[in-house]
């Protein structure tokens, strides 16, 4: 395989991860944004709560909403001020590992 064709396959395969990556994160017509995070260790009340207390911690936090049933954590927020990134992180402080889901249907 030469160079550029390396070069490009990279640049394809980078692009279509970093798409796949963004897609649970969506715009709302208020101008915050949403994005549901899967918590599946997230098993009692305390691990709900250590979850709730992390997020609000992070400025630009509007919404918290918390699925306990299906352990996901839906957030909206204010882009301007946080981003998922920094959500996830809150998330692991909290001791828990997470994973970008998408929202389930209204």
């Amino acid at each position: 395989m030469t160079m550029k064709r390396l070069v490009l396959v990279l640049m394809m395969a980078l692009a279509i991860a970093g798409a796949a990556l963004a897609a649970p994160e969506r715009a709302l017509p208020d101008g915050s944004h949403a994005v549901s995070v899967s918590v599946p260790d997230m098993e009692c009340s305390m691990c709900i709560r250590s979850v709730q207390v992390e997020l609000k911690h992070l400025s630009g936090i509007v919404e918290i909403k918390i699925d306990d049933v299906n352990r996901v954590v839906n957030v909206r927020f204010d882009p301007t001020a946080t981003d998922v990134r920094h959500i996830q992180a809150a998330i692991r402080k909290a001791g828990f590992a997470s994973k970008l889901v998408e929202p389930a249907k209204s």
